[in-house]
């Protein structure tokens, strides 16, 4: 939080002791782009403070550091910083673990279990002697409910291909031990290579795993599609699945953005590729290739015509050069 200004403080001051205060322009003096503001404060009945500044508010702010210093009111006590203030307060570990996840690239899902409830054997009247009766907590005269006690709530998140389990009392507390459990484990690996959408290769020589496809489909005369399935999550942790549709092959994956998702559909197609059987190749087509490459670079493309525009300089240059021809023939 920021400190605050001497004028801000000023309405305070008068706040706490129920008074009036307004600022006056009195006087303005010097050339229009060099001024001097003169500001009057009358800080309730009596008190008169006169400041001057390059501006009007510099001038206000002037006379209210001046009515501070010089003023008969009693100020107001300093209000002390509440306890617990969400800037200061610690991340929960579900918090916690949705930022990891996000620079993981992998988005954590929760799946929460309510406690079971006692067998149906032990709530029947006619139950034999031997099942042990649910401890009954009796509550309400009119409405004759009875409560039983149970169990722990157990919660499980995901995170990419790992799972990890939480117990607590409430929906709550589970979630957030599950988020611990998941915490120790993740902290200590290192982040995958694809950690973000925005990250692209660093190499460019490398090809992305998307132009891979194309051309592996290119040559097999097949026809590559890419297309968002579904769309979950919230807001500020979505997860996309993408589905890479190469002829009779499909492959599906997951990510916290459509470009890694893509990305990582694109990979498990290049696996399924590499399994397909080898196109077979012949010397003379290899042969023709090699030539209509080459006929192609040597080829002679027109050149682009230049803008019609003419400017004055170079029409008195030509018309110059056309004269100096003349007066040479003569």
């Amino acid at each position: 939080m920021g400190k605050k200004t001497p004028m801000c403080l000023i309405n305070e001051l008068s706040r706490f002791n129920d008074i009036q205060h307004q600022y006056h322009l009195v006087d303005e003096t010097g050339p229009s782009h060099k001024k001097t503001f003169t500001v009057v404060l009358k800080l309730g009945e009596n008190e008169e403070y006169k400041a001057s500044g390059s501006s009007i508010r510099k001038a206000q702010h002037a006379a209210a550091e001046k009515a501070l210093n010089e003023t008969k009111y009693p100020h107001p006590t300093p209000k002390t910083p509440k306890k617990g203030v969400r800037g200061n307060m610690p991340l929960t570990p579900t918090v916690e673990l949705n930022v990891l996840a996000m620079k993981r690239g992998e988005p954590a899902v929760y799946q929460v279990y309510e406690p079971p409830r006692p067998p149906a054997a032990t709530l029947s009247p006619f139950a034999p002697p031997s099942a042990t009766p649910p401890i009954y907590d009796f509550r309400g005269m009119y409405n004759q409910r009875y409560h039983y006690p149970r169990g722990l709530y157990c919660a499980t998140v995901k995170v990419g291909d790992k799972e990890f389990i939480g117990k607590g009392k409430t929906i709550q507390a589970a979630r957030h031990a599950a988020a611990e459990e998941a915490l120790r484990v993740l902290r200590d690996l290192p982040l995958p290579e694809h950690r973000n959408a925005k990250e692209q290769i660093a190499d460019e020589n490398i090809k992305s795993p998307i132009s891979l496809v194309h051309e592996l489909a290119l040559k097999r005369n097949l026809v590559v599609k890419f297309e968002v399935v579904s769309e979950s999550g919230p807001s500020h942790m979505p997860s996309f699945v993408t589905r890479c549709i190469v002829g009779d092959i499909v492959t599906e994956s997951e990510g916290n953005g459509k470009k890694v998702s893509k990305r990582r559909a694109a990979e498990k197609m290049l696996e399924e590729l590499k399994k397909l059987p080898p196109l077979p190749q012949s010397s003379e087509s290899n042969g023709k290739e090699a030539i209509d490459a080459k006929a192609l670079r040597r080829k002679s493309y027109p050149k682009k015509r230049r803008n019609n525009l003419i400017r004055k300089n170079n029409e008195c240059n030509e018309s110059s050069t056309k004269e100096k021809n003349k007066s040479t023939e003569q």
